[in-house]
């Protein structure tokens, strides 16, 4: 089955983005409006589970805050400390 339309959206490959964190950290900079600050996504995104960030990130977004990522940031360095001391 193919789809065609409005459902396909189009994906620009950069030979720059070439892995999971870098895509994660690409597209969470973008989520948040935030194209300067590739490089702390990524350093977020080599340190904690891709699953918890997009968990976080799904919460953040739901909330419709003036900076979303602040409140990401916090979220996530609240989720480590708290993962950190059950560990």
């Amino acid at each position: 089955m193919e789809i065609k339309g409005d459902y396909v959206q189009k994906i620009k490959k950069s030979p720059k983005l070439h892995s999971p964190a870098h895509l994660l950290a690409d597209e969470l900079r973008l989520m948040f409006n935030e194209p300067e600050n590739f490089q702390f996504y990524l350093g977020i995104a080599t340190r904690t589970d891709h699953k918890v960030l997009r968990r976080l990130a799904g919460e953040v977004l739901e909330k419709k805050v003036e900076n979303p990522g602040r409140l990401f940031a916090f979220k996530v360095k609240q989720f480590n400390t708290e993962h950190k001391a059950n560990a």
